[in-house]
C-alpha cells in the first residue's frame, strides 16, 4: 500500500468513529410530563379605573412669557397645562405704582401748562 491509501484509509477510520460517536449520543430534547403554572386572579378591570396612582403630568410644550414692566401679580388664573384663547386673561398685575406715577405725570403736565398759560399772558 501507498501513502495515500493509508491517508484514506485513516480518513475513513476517523469518520466512521465520528459518526458512530454521534449516533450513540442520547437526544437532547426529552419529552416529560406538563410542567404545573401556578396563577391567581388579581382582580377584575373594572376596580382598575376606581384606583388613583401618584404621577406627574407635565405639558409637552411651554411658552415662557413675561411683562413688560415689573409689579406684583393679584391674579394668575392660569395652571399649568390649561389651554388658553388668544386675548383671555393669564395674568393680572397690580396697577396700583402704575396709577401713582401716572398721577405724578398729570400733576407735572397741569403744572407746565399752567406755566405756558402765564408765559403767555406774560
Amino acid at each position: 500500500m501507498n501513502i495515500h491509501t493509508h491517508v484514506f484509509v485513516r480518513t475513513l477510520i476517523v469518520f466512521f468513529i465520528f459518526i458512530t460517536m454521534l449516533s450513540c449520543s442520547e437526544p437532547e430534547t426529552k419529552v416529560g410530563s406538563p410542567k404545573l403554572v401556578f396563577a391567581m386572579q388579581i382582580g377584575s378591570i373594572d376596580n382598575l379605573s376606581k384606583r388613583t396612582f401618584p404621577g406627574r403630568a407635565k405639558a409637552g410644550q411651554e411658552v415662557n412669557k413675561s411683562f413688560r414692566v415689573a409689579g406684583p401679580l393679584i391674579e394668575f388664573p392660569v395652571n399649568v397645562g390649561d389651554k388658553v384663547k388668544a386675548g383671555e386673561v393669564v395674568a393680572r398685575m397690580d396697577p396700583t405704582d402704575y396709577l401713582n406715577a401716572l398721577h405724578t405725570l398729570e400733576g407735572q403736565l397741569g403744572r407746565e401748562q399752567a406755566r405756558r398759560t402765564r408765559a403767555q399772558a406774560d
